[in-house]
């Protein structure tokens, strides 16, 4: 079954590249990620606003709050379509 989230497509597009794209920095000062080894803080409710430290966080926090319920929808039906593509991609 598929999951519909109520939002237009310019707005999911552009949250999914913000939130979700490869760019590996902080979304508040914009440092680079790749050093902290994987434990960079994020968002506790949706997990998809990464930060280089705390303060970055809740300096970012008034921003991502209007992002943050949508993000975490973003972040199940990611989630949820890379489960079921991985099912069925034999490991070579």
């Amino acid at each position: 079954m598929a999951k519909v989230i109520d939002c237009d497509l310019d707005t999911l597009l552009s949250l999914s590249h913000y939130y979700f794209g490869p760019h590996g920095a902080c979304l508040q000062c914009g440092a680079p990620l790749g050093g902290l080894g994987g434990s960079a803080p994020c968002c506790p409710s949706c997990s998809a606003a990464r930060y280089c430290s705390g303060a970055c966080g809740n300096a970012h926090a008034a921003t991502h709050a209007s992002h943050c319920a949508l993000c975490a929808e973003l972040c199940d039906v990611l989630r949820i379509d890379a489960d079921r593509w991985a099912a069925y991609v034999p490991f070579r």
